[in-house]
């Protein structure tokens, strides 16, 4: 979030990553004010239901709260298009885009620090 803000003085570099998609897989975007207050057992259970990508969302953020969060708790979920019946095609990179940003670090639910 910070290197979106603008907070370092230097460019402003996005992280990213390529990948296939495969049947079911979500993707989780969120921030430390949800990842600070539940834990990555927590939000597996929740990715676990079957329901909506926006249900999953809103208790994501309600069990945040009621942990003890007071600001914001931004929270995206892609998950695969219905559509893939297998490993669909590599995602489009851009020119210029050279690979893993070595800096960045990951915990297993693939948010970035």
């Amino acid at each position: 979030m910070y290197k979106a803000l603008g907070v370092h003085e230097n460019a402003t570099w996005a992280d990213s990553f390529s990948g296939r998609w495969y049947p079911q897989q979500t993707i989780l975007l969120c921030s430390d004010g949800l990842t600070d207050c539940v834990s990555d057992e927590q939000i597996k259970a929740v990715l676990g239901l079957s329901i909506s990508n926006q249900d999953q969302i809103d208790r994501l953020i309600v069990l945040a709260l009621k942990n003890g969060r007071r600001d914001n708790v931004p929270v995206i979920i892609v998950s695969a298009p219905e559509s893939v019946s297998g490993a669909d095609t590599d995602t489009f990179v851009p020119e210029g885009v050279t690979g893993d940003d070595s800096s960045t670090s990951q915990n297993s639910l693939g948010s970035t620090g």
